[in-house]
C-alpha cells in the first residue's frame, strides 16, 4: 500500500516500511513519557511489549495496601495467601505470622443472625452452617435435614449426632437420647467428716465418718427434680472415746424420701462401707435404695 507520512498526523511518532509490503514496523512515544513498540501484519493483532511502560509493566493506576488482588504498595502486587488449585478446584487461605487465624469471618450488623459458614450441597440447598448469631449472642452448629453430625479423631468416628437428635459415643447407631458404648467413668466427690449439701451437679458423693467422739453427720439432697440421680458411697469408723457415728440423708424443703423425712444410710453398727442411689421420681419425691454392702 502507499506510504504517506501525513496520514501519521503530527507527534512523535515514527513510521517505517519492511521489507516485506505486507509488514509495517512501528515505534515511537505513547503520550509523553511511555513507550509503546510492536509490529503490525496483515490478518494479526497489535502486539506490544510492555516491560517499557513507566512501573516496568505493573497494575498501574492507583491501588490502595490490604485490598484483594493485595497490593503490598501502590501499584505493586504480592501474594494475599489466597491459592486456587484448578484441578482439584479448590482454595487454600493461609497465614505464616503466629498468633493470627487464617480466616476470619464477620458480618458487621449486629442485628444478624448469621455470620459465619453456610456448606451446601450440590443442588445449592443449605446442609451445615458454624458460626455466630449477632442478633441473640450465641455461637451455634447448624444442621439442615435428616442426617447425621459426625465427630471423628485419628481418622476414626467418636462421636455421632443422629437426624432424630440422639447422641451415641462410641457407636455408630445410638437407640436412646444418649447412647455410650465402652467405660464410663463419672467424678466422685468426697465430704469427710461433715454435714454437706449436695447440688443438682452431683453424680457420686462419698462420705465418711471417722469422728471420735462420734457425731451423726448429715447430707441433704438438692430439690428433687424428675429423673435426677444422686449415688452416695458411705464409710463409718467405730469411735475409741464415746458416741456412736452415723450418716443421714435428708431431702430438701418439701421433699421426702420413700416418703419420709430423713433416711440413715450408714451407722458404726453396721457395715463400714454402704452405697445408696437415690432416684428423683417427680417434682417432691425420691426414692432411695441401698445397692450393696462390703464388709
Amino acid at each position: 500500500m502507499p506510504f504517506n507520512r501525513k496520514s501519521m498526523g503530527h507527534g512523535k511518532k515514527l513510521l517505517g516500511q519492511s521489507v516485506s509490503v505486507n509488514t509495517y514496523t512501528i515505534s515511537g512515544y505513547l503520550g509523553s513519557t511511555n513507550i509503546l513498540s510492536g509490529s503490525l501484519r496483515n490478518g494479526n493483532k497489535w502486539t506490544a511489549d510492555l516491560s517499557a511502560l513507566a512501573a516496568g509493566g505493573s497494575i498501574g493506576g492507583s491501588v490502595s495496601a490490604g485490598f484483594v488482588p493485595y497490593a503490598s504498595s501502590a501499584d505493586t502486587l504480592a501474594d494475599a495467601g489466597l491459592l486456587w488449585n484448578d484441578t482439584a478446584k479448590t482454595l487454600t487461605v493461609s497465614s505464616s505470622v503466629a498468633g493470627y487465624p487464617s480466616l476470619k469471618l464477620k458480618n458487621s450488623d449486629a442485628t444478624s443472625f448469621a455470620s459465619g459458614l453456610i456448606v451446601c450441597d450440590e443442588t445449592d440447598s443449605t446442609r451445615f452452617e458454624f458460626g455466630f448469631n449477632n442478633n441473640t449472642d450465641e455461637n451455634y452448629i447448624w444442621a439442615y435435614g435428616d442426617y447425621p453430625i459426625k465427630i471423628a479423631t485419628n481418622g476414626n468416628e467418636r462421636i455421632r449426632v443422629a437426624g432424630d437428635g440422639k447422641v451415641g459415643i462410641g457407636t455408630i447407631a445410638p437407640t436412646a437420647i444418649l447412647d455410650v458404648s465402652g467405660s464410663l467413668v463419672k467424678k466422685v466427690r468426697t465430704v469427710s467428716d461433715a454435714d454437706d449439701a449436695f447440688t443438682t451437679t452431683d453424680y457420686h458423693v462419698h462420705m465418711t465418718n471417722a469422728r471420735d467422739p462420734g457425731v451423726t453427720i448429715t447430707g441433704t439432697l438438692p430439690t428433687a427434680v424428675t429423673g435426677k440421680e444422686i449415688i452416695v458411697t458411705s464409710f463409718v469408723v467405730v469411735p475409741t472415746v464415746s458416741g456412736e457415728n452415723k450418716i443421714f440423708i435428708v431431702p430438701g424443703v418439701g421433699d421426702t424420701i420413700n416418703g419420709l423425712s430423713t433416711t440413715t444410710i450408714n451407722t458404726d453398727a453396721d457395715n463400714n462401707y454402704d452405697t445408696f442411689i437415690f432416684r428423683a421420681i417427680d417434682e417432691n419425691e425420691w426414692v432411695g435404695a441401698k445397692m450393696e454392702a462390703l464388709t
